[in-house]
């Protein structure tokens, strides 16, 4: 990181090759949609790149990276939601044909978990994504979230039970 952050192209190019689908994955986790992901995700690489002079050589670039990326899908998944909203006004006052779900029957077990997390609470799913799908320690995701480590145990615990009753909701 010290190359990068003397503005050396060739060792930020590195660092994307080596943590791109690291951060790839989360957003893909986090979101759920592969498009919202992939921007999520070049987003994360354009603000370290820019703030590249901001990063503190003692921390772990990893977490400094996850920072960013929960950021920037918090902030997606606020967006998504708003969106989502407008769209179901809209259905219920007749300005929208709805589109009709696959049968539930045709998902998989990855992907009847990816809509479940993608269901929940932003603060409890991505708990439960950088715990059990990122593999990362209750520590990095409280540096990574700002929170508590009480705080991180706390929406991990019920991010797991709201996942369980959505997903047992849902057979």
């Amino acid at each position: 990181m010290l190359a990068v952050k003397s503005g050396s192209r060739d060792a930020f190019r590195s660092v994307v090759e080596h943590h791109q689908s690291l951060v790839y994955a989360f957003c893909l986790r986090f979101l759920g949609d592969e498009a919202l992901a992939k921007d999520a995700t070049q987003e994360v690489f354009l603000t370290l790149w820019n703030e590249r002079q901001d990063y503190d050589d003692r921390g772990k670039l990893r977490v400094y990276l996850f920072s960013i990326a929960r950021r920037r899908c918090l902030a997606a998944a606020k967006k998504r939601r708003s969106q989502r909203g407008l769209t179901e006004q809209l259905s219920a006052a007749g300005a929208s044909d709805r589109v009709a779900e696959p049968a539930a029957g045709t998902l998989d077990a990855a992907a009847s978990i990816h809509r479940a997390l993608a269901s929940l609470p932003p603060k409890f799913a991505e708990a439960v994504i950088l715990r059990h799908l990122e593999g990362l320690e209750l520590k990095e995701i409280a540096e990574i979230t700002g929170l508590r480590l009480g705080t991180v145990k706390s929406r991990l615990g019920r991010g797991l039970a709201a996942l369980r009753k959505e997903l047992s909701d849902a057979s």
